[in-house]
């Protein structure tokens, strides 16, 4: 007597440690196992094995558990496949069952003996399936063994139908049902906790009374719809039980009797509140962003307006010039972050949406064969899925805009208040001493070298005089010792050392050098000449003007500024290069 072959079982997850728990528990049952870690490895072992039973994951990369369940299907529709998913959405399980499914699991298998139970049941079903073929031609004689058979099916039956009302009552979405007379005669639990009822509560009423006023008559048309025979889906706005509202994406589909005729109808709905409120937030957020832009550039026109003003009375038209060169490269700036808002708000996910919904509506008469077969369904139902990540991508951007609008707003202040310091004082070429202009400009910066604990050393060499324009030399040299002051936050207060040297330049005897090296922690190589460039910055919450003012500074003056870092390998030193006038 031949011994009788173990049943071969293919189990294709993506996670080996499943997989392994699986083969350990079937292996216990006397089954033989095969394993695949994604679902093309998993359809090459089906070709090649035949096994008797597949347990397939739902969620897989590559190839993912419902395109395996469809093609398995159509090679072999008598082999059994158990669906198995921690996702738990409703529409998942009827879609699987749909396409051929024996059987749904739902992750974690908290009791793998169920596992084995659901395993035996299906190979058993599949056992009855094969015999009730070879016995046909015998069905008078196995009539009685085949009606205890299909007893026994009819409980096996039973027991998923309960299984199936506890995947209904588990999913996220809210399920009702109502009859003929458009009253509640079936509602999930979940449903009764997102309107604050209990289901008592909600049973034999008209669905209406929990529609807020405004939509009831779009939701009449979409019950009408219903009970005629067509389902539907739109947004509509509820009231929960304490008064406030409920937003939710509302699905509809018939419910027939066996004549084809509407019995009820199927009701599933999604709450997306937040995504509604996120949206309102959205506008209003943009209309209190237009008003403060036209309110920011009508002040900065009126006091643009009247620096020029002063500035021609004083006669100082380069002060004038500097402003609006700076005001300008701000506000370009400023523009560039509302356009993208704009543009933000004109490709926004509505729009998409929208046709997402437009897409939906063209296939509502074929609505299953659209969803199940169609790719442009699936991608459909997955794009809903992601519609309020997006939407929070939005408003990310627009709030990282509106933060970015303020800064330059404020730079543009910063600009304004320190040009307005020196209003009084002309941009004048002269001849002057650098060691007197850098004494001036560390006496003015004393309270931040103090508080930063800087230890400045100066060393000076005699070199002759140079044409500059003293405040423009001055706001460079200020600008350079508060990044350098700046850099050594971090660095122990007694290695926080500024060194000025006053020398002639190595390279070139015929100019001179102011050389600013600190201890700090330096730059970037890659960085050394990003750093002078228009609105670059490492800083948070910094705007990026000073280093490219002032090297603009040196260029009008006839000078170089460049930055390079110290061979030590600790800090940087920034170079003024100056012409020497000849006799």
């Amino acid at each position: 007597m031949t011994e009788s072959k173990s049943p071969v079982i293919l189990t294709i997850d993506d996670d080996k440690y499943i997989r392994e728990s699986f083969r350990g528990l079937l292996e216990d049952f006397d089954f033989e196992v095969l394993e695949a870690e994604n679902g093309r490895i998993g359809l090459e072992i089906f070709e090649k094995e035949n096994p008797d039973l597949i347990l397939v994951d739902m969620r897989m990369p590559v190839v993912d558990g419902l395109e395996v369940l469809e093609t398995v299907v159509k090679k072999s529709p008598d082999t059994p496949i158990i669906m198995v998913s921690g996702a738990g959405e409703i529409k998942d399980v009827v879609k699987a069952l749909r396409l051929g499914a024996w059987d749904y699991l739902m992750k974690p298998v908290k009791d793998l003996n169920m596992l084995a139970h659901t395993i035996e049941r299906s190979l058993e079903r599949h056992r009855l399936i094969k015999e009730n073929r070879e016995y046909q031609e015998h069905l008078e004689d196995k009539v009685v063994e085949q009606t205890k058979k299909i007893e026994k099916t009819n409980l096996e039956l039973q027991k998923s139908e309960k299984h199936f009302r506890t995947i209904v009552e588990t999913s996220r979405e809210g399920i009702w049902i109502i009859d003929l007379n458009k009253k509640t005669t079936f509602v999930t639990l979940r449903m009764a906790e997102m309107f604050g009822y209990n289901t008592d509560e909600m049973l034999g009423k008209e669905a209406t009374v929990f529609v807020d006023p405004s939509c009831i008559e779009t939701f009449e048309e979409l019950n009408e719809r219903l009970l005629s025979g067509e389902g539907g889906q739109c947004d509509l706005k509820f009231r929960q039980k304490d008064g406030s509202e409920l937003w939710g994406i509302v699905s509809t589909n018939p419910i027939f009797d066996a004549d084809g005729a509407v019995t009820s109808g199927f009701e599933m709905i999604m709450d997306i509140t937040e995504r509604k409120q996120a949206e309102e937030e959205l506008a209003r957020h943009r209309d209190h962003l237009e008003e403060l832009v036209k309110e920011r550039t009508e002040e900065l026109e009126r006091t643009h307006k009247e620096l020029v003003e002063k500035a021609h009375k004083a006669g100082m038209a380069d002060i004038a010039t500097g402003i609006v060169h700076n005001v300008g490269n701000v506000l370009n700036s400023v523009k560039t972050s509302v356009q993208v808002i704009d543009n933000i708000l004109k490709e926004s996910l509505i729009i998409n949406f929208k046709r997402a919904n437009d897409l939906l509506r063209e296939n509502m008469d074929t609505l299953e064969e659209f969803l199940i077969n169609n790719s442009k369904g699936k991608m459909l139902m997955e794009y809903y899925l992601r519609i309020e990540e997006g939407l929070s991508k939005e408003h990310f951007q627009i709030e990282e805009l509106t933060n970015r609008l303020i800064r330059m707003v404020d730079a543009i202040a910063d600009i304004i208040s320190a040009q307005q310091n020196y209003t009084n004082v002309d941009f004048l070429v002269e001849k002057s001493s650098l060691d007197k202009t850098v004494d001036d400009a560390l006496t003015m910066m004393i309270q931040l070298i103090t508080n930063q604990q800087v230890i400045v050393k100066r060393i000076y060499n005699k070199i002759p005089q140079v044409e500059i324009q003293k405040i423009k030399l001055l706001h460079t040299i200020i600008n350079i010792i508060k990044n350098a002051c700046e850099s050594m936050e971090n660095t122990q207060p007694d290695n926080r050392i500024l060194t000025i040297v006053i020398d002639y330049c190595e390279m070139d005897k015929n100019a001179a050098c102011i050389k600013m090296s600190d201890t700090g922690h330096g730059i970037h190589p890659e960085n050394l000449e990003k750093i002078f460039s228009y609105g670059f910055t490492t800083k948070s919450g910094r705007h990026g003007l000073g280093l490219h003012s002032s090297a603009n500074y040196m260029t009008e003056m006839g000078g170089k500024l460049w930055a390079e870092n110290n061979e030590s390998g600790k800090g940087t030193s920034f170079i003024l290069k100056f012409r020497i006038p000849t006799e």
